[in-house]
């Protein structure tokens, strides 16, 4: 058996554990006793467990989780639509870059050159940016996202019209 800062292990029948599994095993205790075993023999001081305390450190924490989750999805969600903008930015630069001079301009292709670069910053912000970066954007920025998203909808539903015709006609 080897005895280790935080741990033990039994070679020879391959169980391992912590002081109070160690004590248990030895003495045949359950975890409870064990524990109250370590307590007596070490004169460990008997500390009063406030269940109403932990309650409400519990629910502190749950909440925080919450919130960091909400967080994460929302930034996974925004990122997402980002990109998506970005692509649908790309192919309306393409798509609907004048040929000729004589070519009247379309507002796709306008706001694809003026907005481009910007969303392409956002995106960068969102895979390099640190955190206070993104609560920043989220504050100031809630507008654009509420502006991009039924335009990114519409095409992406557009898109998903075309793909299926285009399996269709095959």
């Amino acid at each position: 058996m080897k005895i280790y800062d935080d741990h033990f292990y039994c070679f020879s029948c391959q169980c391992g554990g912590d002081v109070i599994q160690l004590v248990s095993q030895l003495f045949s205790l359950s975890s409870l006793d064990a524990a109250k075993k370590l307590q007596a023999d070490f004169g460990i001081a008997d500390v009063e467990f406030d269940k109403e305390q932990y309650k409400r450190e519990c629910n502190t924490h749950m909440k925080q989780l919450l919130k960091e989750k909400q967080f994460e999805s929302w930034k996974h969600n925004t990122y997402l639509l980002l990109t998506d903008y970005c692509s649908m930015l790309r192919k309306w630069r393409e798509e609907y870059a004048p040929k000729s001079l004589d070519e009247p301009i379309k507002e796709e292709y306008v706001e694809s050159l003026q907005e481009l670069e910007k969303m392409e910053y956002y995106c960068d912000l969102f895979l390099y940016g640190t955190k206070a970066d993104l609560e920043d954007f989220r504050q100031n920025e809630e507008r654009l996202v509420n502006r991009i998203e039924q335009p990114v909808r519409e095409q992406k539903e557009r898109d998903a019209r075309e793909r299926c015709l285009t399996l269709y006609r095959m």
